[in-house]
């Protein structure tokens, strides 16, 4: 996460894109097989708010899908992938 917040300003100051294509992907729960990341549910949630406040704040709009996620927990990666479009829905609606 630490890495998300010290990048995702400056590259977007750097490129100045006109859209943000966000793959919110969900390996990085701590409960999947393939990723590393070990996140938690609400981590991954704070991810999602950082990345749409960020560029909501710059007026860049972004097109999300959704990828990843094999977990066993498959409670977890519905849930994960649920907060993304909860987290857009509060703050772009």
């Amino acid at each position: 996460m630490q890495l998300l917040y010290d990048t995702l300003p400056g590259l977007i100051e750097q490129v100045n894109p006109e859209l943000v294509l966000y793959l919110s992907g969900v390996d990085i729960l701590q409960t999947d097989n393939l990723g590393r990341l070990a996140l938690s549910i609400q981590g991954a949630k704070l991810r999602d708010e950082f990345v749409f406040k960020t560029c909501q704040a710059k007026g860049i709009p972004v097109a999300v899908s959704m990828g990843g996620g094999y977990s066993t927990k498959i409670t977890a990666i519905i849930e994960a992938h649920a907060n993304t479009f909860r987290v857009a829905k509060n703050i772009y609606f």
